[in-house]
């Protein structure tokens, strides 16, 4: 695995992170492939191209959900994982669940996102589907 390919993914990673807790969300829209699909929490588990992403990211005021403690590990360099607790809101209280979220990269910029319940899922998700995580 090259050192220099896994910095450039985790400086990309690096920066998604800052735009979405400034909520700067060109700079956001700007990270990912126009042909990107992600599997958001946000967005009820549907699987949205950039725009709608942004469009749902950027028009929710108070998040019912929140990470905490991640830890972020290169697959090799075109994939993280991102890993910690979720946690969740509703009426009812406050949930926590442990969740791992593969960012697959191409051209430089997210291609692919989806969440696991584990890191073990999410690192057999990717290793048997590959950059495109089944989302296609």
């Amino acid at each position: 695995m090259s050192q220099i390919a896994v910095s450039r993914a985790l400086r990309l990673l690096e920066a998604i992170s800052d735009a979405f807790s400034t909520g700067d969300w060109e700079r956001l829209r700007s990270l990912y492939h126009d042909d990107a699909r992600i599997v958001s929490v946000a967005a009820g588990e549907r699987i949205l191209g950039p725009d709608e992403l942004i469009e749902v990211l950027s028009g929710q005021e108070n998040s019912s959900y929140s990470t905490d403690d991640t830890k972020t590990e290169a697959l090799d360099e075109n994939a993280v994982v991102v890993y910690g607790m979720l946690r969740e809101r509703d009426e009812v209280g406050t949930l926590f669940v442990t969740s791992a979220w593969v960012l697959t990269f191409s051209d430089g910029l997210v291609w692919r996102s989806k969440a696991y319940r584990s890191i073990h899922e999410a690192r057999a998700a990717y290793e048997n589907q590959g950059l495109d995580l089944g989302l296609s």
